[in-house]
């Protein structure tokens, strides 16, 4: 058996995965449990600990589910892009969406992950600016600004 035949099953006990697959670290267990959760129920889309803790999870942080930790822009954007290409018609939570509208406003963007239901009237502007220019970009205006963070986070989520 492999990691990616668990990902058919709709629950599998952190436990099991350890039996079956002693060789794997903690952060290879918790990343094949979130993909489970990603596949098999909503809750990563529900509920904004869940959504934090597969955030970090997918960034190789390991989550203390005891408490809120945060997590960076980086990593949302992460998790959308993957999220997206699983289910690219996917609907958050209104909880979620305040969460990933909090992290970037809190971290200085201005504009939010595409087609997650986040009104984004910035992005379509901050797109064009980084992608066509001017360049170099002009960094003391805030669309040249909100630009060279956009590019930034393209290029950290690969």
């Amino acid at each position: 058996m492999l990691p990616k035949d668990l990902l058919q099953e709709d629950y599998i006990e952190p436990e099991t995965i350890t039996q079956l697959f002693p060789g794997m670290n903690t952060i290879e267990k918790e990343k094949l449990q979130v993909l489970i959760v990603l596949k098999t129920t909503r809750a990563v889309y529900e509920d904004m600990d869940a959504f934090e803790n597969a955030c970090l999870v997918l960034s190789n942080i390991s989550p203390d589910t005891d408490k809120m930790e945060g997590c960076l822009p980086e990593h949302i954007w992460k998790l959308i892009k993957y999220i997206k290409r699983l289910y690219p018609e996917i609907e958050l939570s209104d909880d979620v969406k305040s969460y990933i509208k909090f992290i970037f406003n809190d971290n200085g963007l201005y504009f939010y992950p595409e087609g997650i239901g986040i009104e984004n009237p910035f992005l379509q502007d901050i797109k064009t600016l980084a992608l066509e220019g001017p360049f170099p970009l002009e960094i003391d205006t805030l669309y040249g600004i909100q630009a060279m963070k956009y590019l930034k986070l393209n290029q950290e989520s690969r």
